[in-house]
């Protein structure tokens, strides 16, 4: 008994979950369906999200979707291919969204920070999305990178 009390504890209401377990998947799923329309790629920067997406997004916006967050775990700028990874990363010519969970909900924190590096070293290919739900917000950063998707064509819809 005392087991399976331990084990149910970390579920006592929903703002006590922890990483991939957010119940706000379904909120990034509804956004990606409207915005991903605009983009070639979405990519997965933190784990446990690309596998969710997929099946809750639609048929054509679950097919954009890439999980990268092992390229970003394992960079390192002292590796030899580091400058190579990061242009493989951030294509100028691909319209794409990176999602990863905020700071203090990511499952690798390694895998965030290093996006975030990554993407310094790219010339801040990625900007920050300004316009997210609320709610979204306080679980998800979505970053947009190429003349993708505006936050104007969600506000329109």
């Amino acid at each position: 008994m005392q087991s399976l009390q331990s084990h149910f504890r970390r579920f006592r209401d929903v703002s006590s979950f922890r990483g991939a377990w957010s119940p706000r998947v379904e909120l990034l799923a509804d956004y990606l369906n409207i915005k991903g329309k605009h983009v070639d790629k979405i990519y997965c920067v933190d784990w446990g999200m690309a596998h969710q997406l997929a099946a809750l997004c639609q048929l054509d916006i679950g097919r954009k979707i890439r999980d990268k967050w092992p390229t970003f775990k394992d960079w390192s700028a002292q590796k030899p291919d580091a400058q190579a990874a990061v242009k493989a990363s951030f294509l100028p010519q691909v319209k794409a969204l990176y999602l990863t969970f905020t700071e203090e909900n990511s499952v690798f924190p390694d895998a965030r920070r290093h996006f975030l590096q990554m993407n310094s070293l790219a010339g801040n290919a990625a900007q920050a999305v300004t316009v997210v739900p609320p709610a979204l917000g306080e679980v998800y950063q979505v970053f947009e990178s190429g003349t993708g998707a505006t936050d104007e064509s969600i506000r329109e819809r």
